[in-house]
């Protein structure tokens, strides 16, 4: 009776261990693919990541920004820009948006040096989800945020574009003394003379066309061009350009006055 007892104790024992060891069999399986599908998910997520910044320069590169709005059609063409991939097991989907100012770091080593997010250039916020499965039971999920950036200074290029805007509108809200060219244009040079040189300080350059009409009445249509050249994007530099387009009524000098 106690050999019995004794053996099925042995027998129990036995047992408990062999199922603890299919048990740990599980896991390291579960953990192996579990590795697998992390190193698909982290290629995924630099593929993903290099097709959002290649978007972004045939957003900015495609045509003239309009000042007023151009951040908000920045932000639109990036959120355009979501997308998905799949590969071996895994399903990425990216959901980029236009970023904000503050610094931050980031770990996509093989999108430097665009990882991260830099005060004053373009930043762009990338959320990633995951799913995917390798084999029965084994399945694998996950969301990240990462930052990447381009070194166009978007909120800079805006604020000095509309800052010449307003000074030609200003210069134009002093009366002529008449209607031409040479009148109205004197004024105008001199305040874009000035505007293009704060400008240059900062890495843009700068122009003004004018045309001037004396029907009905004296105006002024203008257009004021701003650009960042050589903008450094994944595969090659590109150039950046904003405009603002106006007319302005140009008041007509004061009669003389009476004797």
């Amino acid at each position: 009776m106690v050999a019995a007892v004794a053996f099925s104790a042995l027998l129990a024992c036995d047992l408990a261990v062999y199922v603890a060891s299919q048990d740990r069999a599980v896991l390291y399986s579960e953990g192996d693919a579990s590795g697998t599908a992390y190193q698909q998910f982290r290629v995924l997520e630099a593929a993903e990541g290099a097709d959002v910044l290649e978007g972004t320069q045939s957003v900015l590169g495609s045509a003239p920004l309009w000042c007023p709005g151009a951040s908000s059609q920045v932000a639109r063409g990036i959120a355009g820009l979501s997308g998905a991939q799949d590969s071996g097991g895994v399903v990425l989907a990216v959901s980029p948006t236009l970023g904000g100012s503050a610094f931050e770091r980031d770990n996509l080593s093989a999108l430097s040096p665009f990882e991260g997010a830099i005060p004053g250039e373009l930043n762009i916020v990338l959320r990633f989800a995951a799913t995917g499965s390798e084999g029965p039971g084994v399945t694998f999920s996950k969301a990240e945020v990462h930052y990447v950036h381009l070194d166009l200074r978007l909120q800079a290029a805006v604020s000095r574009c509309e800052a010449a805007a307003t000074a030609v509108v200003q210069a134009l809200a002093r009366p002529a003394s008449n209607c031409s060219s040479a009148a109205i244009g004197a004024e105008v040079a001199a305040a874009v003379r000035a505007q293009a040189r704060a400008a240059a300080g900062e890495g843009f350059t700068l122009a003004l066309t004018y045309s001037v009409s004396a029907s009905p009445a004296c105006s002024v249509g203008f257009e004021v061009r701003l650009a960042q050249a050589a903008v450094q994007g994944l595969s090659s530099t590109f150039g950046v350009a904003f405009y603002y387009g106006w007319r302005v009524t140009v008041a007509a000098p004061a009669p003389p006055a009476r004797e």
